[in-house]
This record gives structure tokens, sequence and C-alpha cells, in this order.
């Protein structure tokens, strides 16, 4: 990652409540790495798909990610720049709700389609995010880049400028709109 996409990455994350939904290895990634920037960092395990062994959870422990297990982000509701997401057991009818500055879903190479659509968000048929080119989604406040989004590219570098150009977009909407 370029220093001028590290340092939109950190202005984007610093100081705020985060919490990332994931259902593969790359979301404990992601939530620890936020760790180094952002207030407090949640990571919803959703619906246990993550083999979580104890090595893992005391790197968790260590850089003070809290852990949400048996537990699916089904909903993501409120306007920006708060977010809630509504949580539904896995076994039996609780739900929970979080309040955060950010919800992040981390699903790795198959997009977590139904959480997106339950937000309202546009996807096309193969689970790509509709775009347009700001990156903004049809939820305001909402921004995609790269692979999720419908201006796939076949190249990292271009998914990483895609990155950088939304970034910039996200952040000029938060400062003038919030």
């Amino acid at each position: 990652m370029s220093p001028t996409v590290q340092n939109a990455v950190r202005l984007f994350f610093k100081g705020k409540e985060i919490i990332v939904v994931g259902s593969v290895e790359d979301a404990v990634d992601e939530a620890v790495r936020l760790t180094k920037i952002a207030k407090n960092v949640r990571l919803v395990n959703h619906a246990n798909m993550i083999d979580i062994n104890s090595q893992t959870r005391e790197q968790l422990e260590e850089e003070h990610v809290t852990l949400i297990e048996d537990f699916k982000g089904n909903e993501i509701k409120g306007k920006p720049p708060s977010k809630k997401l509504v949580l539904h057991h896995v076994s039996y009818s609780a739900t929970k709700t979080l309040k955060a500055d950010m919800v992040l879903v981390i699903a790795g190479v198959k997009p977590f389609v139904s959480v997106l659509r339950n937000a309202g968000i546009k996807t096309h048929r193969q689970g790509c995010i509709v775009v347009d080119e700001f990156g903004r989604t049809n939820v305001e406040g909402v921004f995609a880049a790269g692979g999720c989004a419908s201006t796939v590219r076949d190249m990292i570098p271009a998914c990483v400028g895609d990155g950088t150009s939304v970034a910039t977009c996200a952040r000029l909407y938060l400062a003038y709109r919030c």
C-alpha cells in the first residue's frame, strides 16, 4: 500500500469505534490492524464461520479486540456517521444492537450479499455492489470500491486506485455532511 493510501486509511479510521463483521480469517487480520488507529474495535465472528483457535484468541485479547461470537449481523441501521448493527443469535431468538462509527463487512472472496441487501444496498445478480463513478452506493454515506464494487477491475493496482479515489470522496462527504 502506498504512503498516500496509508495516510488516507489512517485519517478515515482514526479515533473511530469500528465493528468488523467477518466470515473469513481476513476479518481477524483487519480487526487487529485497525486497533493501531481506531478508538475501539469489535469483531463479530459471523455465525461462527471463522475457526478461532486459542492463539488467535490471545492475539485478539492482546490487541484489545472485543470478540463477539454466536451472533450474526443481519441488519445495519442508522444514518452516517453513526451506525447500529443488529445481531441475531445463531441458536435462539435473542437479538443485540451494537453502536459504532463504522461497520466493516469482511467476507473474503465471496460477497456478503445478504447483509448488504438487508441494509438496502443495491447489488448485481452476481453480488457486486452497484456504485456510481464516485464509489457511492444507493444508501447515503455508504461507499464501495475495488473487487466488491460494480466497477470490478482485474488488476490490484486498479483496485488500489479505486480505493484511494473512493476514500477521498468519502472523506469529502464526511467533512461537508457531518
